[in-house]
């Protein structure tokens, strides 16, 4: 895991997305381990992914790589 360094939101979201990709085939992938291990919180997780047109969770119930 990298250390918490305070990011734009677009930066943030870059790294969100590494590290859906790095912990794909993880069983516990879940939008609530994402948001912890990016310091944020679950609700924050969801508005940025709102923002950006898509959800957290992939059709199957995973996390959705970009």
């Amino acid at each position: 895991m990298t250390p918490y360094r305070p990011t734009s939101g677009g930066a943030l979201m870059a790294q969100i997305h590494a590290f859906i990709r790095v912990h794909l085939g993880d069983a516990d992938l879940t939008p609530g381990a994402i948001a912890v291990a990016h310091h944020i919180s679950l609700r924050y997780l969801h508005e940025l992914f709102h923002q950006d047109g898509h959800t957290v969770t992939g059709p199957d119930g995973g996390a959705s790589p970009r």
